[in-house]
C-alpha cells in the first residue's frame, strides 16, 4: 500500500507540475502578445506625436506670418490716418 500511495503521489505531482508548466507557458504567451500590442500602440503614439509636432511648427510659422502681415497693415493704416489728419488740418485752417 505504501508503494502504491507513493506512486500515486508521484503521478499526482507530475500531473500538477505539467499543469503548472502549461499554465506558465500560457501566461508567457499572453504576456508576449500584450507586449507586442503595447509596442504597436507606443509606435502609433509616437507617430501621432510627430504629426502633432509638425502641425504645431506649421501653426507657429503661420502665426508669425500673420503677425508680420498685421504689423504691415497697422503701419499702413497709421500712414493713411496721418495723411487724413494732415488733410483735415489744412482744410480747417
Amino acid at each position: 500500500m505504501e508503494i502504491t500511495g507513493m506512486i500515486f503521489a508521484a503521478v499526482a505531482l507530475a500531473i500538477s507540475a505539467g499543469a503548472n508548466f502549461w499554465i506558465l507557458i500560457s501566461i508567457q504567451r499572453r504576456l508576449a502578445a500584450q507586449q507586442k500590442r503595447n509596442a504597436d500602440f507606443l509606435e502609433a503614439q509616437k507617430s501621432i506625436l510627430a504629426e502633432m509636432q509638425a502641425l504645431h511648427a506649421e501653426e507657429k510659422q503661420m502665426h508669425a506670418e500673420q503677425m508680420r502681415s498685421n504689423a504691415a497693415l497697422f503701419a499702413r493704416y497709421g500712414q493713411v490716418l496721418d495723411a487724413y489728419r494732415r488733410i483735415q488740418f489744412w482744410q480747417n485752417r
